[in-house]
């Protein structure tokens, strides 16, 4: 679980191409997680990291 906003998140494999990301995010006041999603196109003439 992360929870500070230092940690962000990482990508544990090198990848190109469409992915999506997913999070399940949990509130303190509540025990149904917020299901968010996005798409990320990872291009090969994209930036290095």
């Amino acid at each position: 679980m992360i929870n500070d906003r230092a940690s962000r998140f990482k990508m544990k494999d090198l990848a190109n191409g469409t992915s999506i990301v997913v999070a399940d995010v949990y509130f303190l006041d509540d025990d149904q997680p917020l299901q968010l999603n996005r798409f990320i196109d990872l291009r090969l003439d994209g930036p290095r990291v």
